[in-house]
């Protein structure tokens, strides 16, 4: 379709897009491209927030093996030191394996985080 206003058809409508709120935007990006290295531009709009998506997808799918293959080894390790809630711990009777590969961030919290050495939230 040409870009002259007057060579749109008829049938041809003008939508407003909803987009997201702006500090919305920046936080979202300034996450991606932290974590994921996607850079974003700072101007909202339609086209930057498809682009955006699509970007924040390929990088997300290229970082799926080697995320899961991350998530088994940790689950190996902790399931060998005897950190793991497998079955259910005593102070959460929920816990044991998730969905797929995992397991409730609610199950175990403080065990993994002293597994792992970290504290932070």
């Amino acid at each position: 379709m040409a870009g002259a206003i007057g060579n749109l058809d008829d049938e041809v409508e003008l939508r407003e897009q909803r987009l997201p709120a702006a500090p919305d935007w920046q936080k979202a990006t300034a996450h991606a491209s932290r974590v994921l290295g996607v850079p974003a531009s700072p101007l909202l709009s339609a086209a930057n927030v498809a682009q955006f998506a699509s970007e924040v997808r390929k990088a997300v799918d290229a970082k799926r093996a080697d995320v899961e293959a991350l998530a088994k080894e940790i689950r190996e390790r902790l399931s060998i030191s005897g950190s793991i809630c497998a079955g259910g711990a005593p102070e959460n009777r929920e816990c044991g394996p998730g969905p797929g590969f995992a397991v409730p961030a609610r199950c175990c919290r403080g065990r993994v985080r002293a597994q792992l050495g970290t504290n932070n939230d």
